[in-house]
């Protein structure tokens, strides 16, 4: 498979933000029967799959876990109002729905405690016992199980090449699992199958490439909130002109 390492982590991460402001963007204001729709929310797959890339290597590299937990937790409180507002285009009617619908950020979390999990000196049906808790709990968030099963693809397989056959194995499996039924064929979900690509760009990363110190690691996270405020902004004056 093809070997060449271009891209950093900085180049990476823009990649997937710009992706996901493409599938948010198509998402709030373009009609879903439409070509571009399709394109624009393929493109916006590519964004999952990267960033659960970086959750394992954040959690590889950080110099102090628990802040990195903390900071992402933050951001995961700050987002949910907006991104309950952008998925839903209301305010929610109860508690409970609000804290039934988490943004990705929340999944990210999970994934960092799986890891951390792991990473312990459990014995192996604690470790089991407590991994399928948190399974259980990232079904309440934005692409649920299958972001926890992405980053255990990323920690546990460092062959690039196995781990690009298990992705897209598990990737086509999962997906189709948990949202196939939600459309009326597989034309209308066939955007889905974007996450595919998303191996591609993962494998071109190169860990030693000079990053672009104008873009600090605290712009990823303010951006996610930020650019969510933005649309439903957009949205809602749209809606009452």
């Amino acid at each position: 498979m093809l070997n060449k390492k271009f891209l950093s982590s900085t180049e990476l991460k823009c990649i997937a933000i710009i992706a996901m402001t493409i599938d948010h963007i198509a998402f709030t204001f373009v009609p879903p029967e439409s070509f571009l729709y399709f394109i624009m929310r393929f493109i916006g797959r590519l964004t999952a799959p990267i960033m659960s890339f970086f959750i394992v290597e954040g959690f590889r590299h950080t110099r102090n876990l628990k802040n990195y937990f903390f900071r992402m937790i933050i951001f995961a409180v700050i987002s949910q109002p907006f991104y309950f507002l952008m998925v839903f285009k209301r305010t929610p009617q109860n508690i409970f729905e609000f804290l039934m619908n988490l943004n990705v950020m929340f999944n990210f979390c999970i994934g960092l405690i799986i890891l951390k999990i792991i990473s312990g000196n459990l014995r192996t049906e604690k470790k089991i016992i407590l991994i399928a808790v948190c399974f259980m709990f990232s079904d309440l968030c934005d692409w649920s199980y299958i972001i926890p099963a992405w980053i255990l693809i990323f920690f546990l397989i460092k062959n690039k090449d196995k781990r690009t056959v298990a992705f897209i194995s598990i990737s086509v499996i999962l997906i189709s699992f948990k949202y196939l039924s939600e459309y009326d064929n597989f034309l209308n979900f066939s955007f889905q199958c974007g996450v595919i690509s998303a191996i591609f760009l993962i494998n071109s990363f190169n860990s030693v490439k000079n990053q672009h110190h104008l873009l600090k690691k605290w712009f990823f996270y303010i951006y996610y909130p930020l650019h969510m405020a933005v649309i439903c902004i957009l949205y809602f004056l749209k809606n009452s002109l």
